[in-house]
């Protein structure tokens, strides 16, 4: 019976030959490849939700605005002569007005 070598016939050394490290060497580089250009769609992907969700609590905020000055909900100094009862900037919406009964703030 014979016994299987297991040294390779080159030299009798047992490893791997620099053919097939650069083998394996390019085929990961094609991979990596692949997926970079996938990552970078994710990622925009991620941030354009992510201003998609911003932008819709900021017309919420702003119709929330319009429908309380319609109402008449918002004290007369708070509102903007022509400004149709939107508000005059966004700083309004963070820093809230006060309301027409009571004096409280809103916002």
């Amino acid at each position: 019976m014979r016994r299987l070598a297991l040294h390779r016939r080159g030299g009798g050394q047992a490893g791997y030959s620099l053919v097939e490290l650069l083998a394996v060497t390019v085929v990961l580089m094609v991979m990596a490849s692949a997926v970079l250009p996938l990552t970078r769609v994710t990622i925009q992907r991620t941030r354009e939700a992510e201003l998609r969700r911003s932008l819709r609590e900021m017309r919420t905020a702003i119709d929330r605005f319009k429908d309380a000055a319609d109402l008449q909900q918002i004290a007369a100094q708070d509102l903007k002569a022509g400004a149709e009862g939107y508000p005059e900037s966004l700083d309004v919406l963070v820093e809230g007005v006060r309301a027409d009964r009571g004096g409280e703030l809103l916002g």
